[in-house]
């Protein structure tokens, strides 16, 4: 319900937007809705892969806008931050995995 409702807010928001933009009543508040509406599309395109991402990454993205909008200066320090908590952060093992069923197949094996 929650990506339906997205992408109506999306498309209002462009519409209202388009129309307070090329009236000349409000331009620039019909260009914040414009951009605000396109960036409610591009979530909720990407809805089902959001939901996925680890809380950590939510975290460190909305601390890099925040830090953007007070020190831009800071913002290549804080994406190479980023970037190598990204890289560098612990996997989850699979090999647990491939263990326990090369374990299984080597004892149906043993039983035939």
């Amino acid at each position: 319900m929650r990506r339906h409702a997205l992408g109506i807010a999306s498309l209002l928001l462009i519409a209202i937007g388009a129309g307070l933009y090329f009236a000349n009543l409000h331009p620039g508040q019909g260009a914040i809705m414009i951009r605000a509406g396109g960036a409610c599309g591009v979530i909720w395109l990407a809805y089902p892969q959001l939901t996925r991402i680890p809380k950590i990454f939510v975290v460190g993205i909305v601390a890099f806008v925040l830090t953007l909008a007070v020190r831009p200066k800071v913002a290549p320090i804080i994406m190479l931050v980023l970037i190598a908590i990204a890289i560098l952060r612990p996997k989850k093992k699979k090999s647990v995995q491939r263990a326990s069923a090369s374990k299984a197949n080597s004892q149906s094996s043993r039983l035939q």
